[in-house]
């Protein structure tokens, strides 16, 4: 067997390095360096300004709704009926609802007579038969037609005993209503008789009204 020879070189006397492998010649379309493919980071399509415009532009032909400045959720705009109602009677009764035995409900007086205000009051109780009783508080406003009270109030009526299912309709009105006494005085002839004049306590409620209103209670 023969044993090569190896080169050293004159100075150093050490083994000289083999000689490097010949270059790679790569073209541009052809990454064969693996560091490179895994050190550089995929570049992100990040539209430009102007194509950002161009798709809001094209979006707005078709009436696409832009973002709202603040939620709905944020907003006191969505109608409550259990606030509006329980609202009218704190507004009536300065002791409203201490025992916690009433509960308020919309009763839609404004859409069947407008200006007109009210709720539905209901009323739990184990000495009632079915355990509740019901009753119809509106208020009249200050300017009201005369010649449409009438067909108003019979309105009111019908839809308490009615819809309502309500046992009475307790009318509020303005101690400086206009011509108060004739007004009161046509109500006692259609069934209601005056439960507070001075701010005497509503028997039935149990709460004490604004001494500036007169209740004419109808029980139906």
């Amino acid at each position: 067997m023969i044993t090569p020879v190896q080169d050293y070189d004159m100075n150093t006397s050490l083994p000289t390095p083999p000689p490097s492998p010949p270059p790679v010649h790569t073209t541009p379309d052809h990454h064969e360096d693996t560091a490179i493919r895994i050190d550089s980071p995929t570049p992100l399509n990040v539209p430009t300004t102007s194509e950002l415009r161009s798709v809001l532009d094209h979006a707005s032909k078709f009436g696409v709704p832009g973002t709202p400045d603040m939620s709905p959720a944020n907003l006191d705009a969505r109608h409550s009926p259990t606030a509006t109602a329980e609202a009218f009677v704190r507004r009536a009764f300065v002791d409203w609802n201490t025992t916690g035995s009433y509960q308020a409900e919309d009763a839609g007086v404004e859409l069947l007579c407008p200006g007109w205000t009210g709720a539905v009051i209901q009323k739990h109780s184990h000495d009632l038969p079915g355990g509740v009783d019901r009753a119809l508080y509106v208020q009249l406003p200050l300017a009201f037609d005369r010649s449409r009270l009438r067909d108003n109030m019979l309105r009111i009526l019908d839809m308490a005993s009615d819809s309502a299912s309500a046992s009475r309709v307790v009318f509020c009105l303005e101690r400086n209503t206009l011509d108060l006494a004739s007004l009161l005085h046509g109500m006692c002839y259609v069934g209601g008789h005056l439960s507070s004049m001075h701010g005497q306590r509503d028997e039935w409620l149990q709460a004490v009204p604004l001494t500036s209103l007169v209740l004419v209670t109808v029980v139906l």
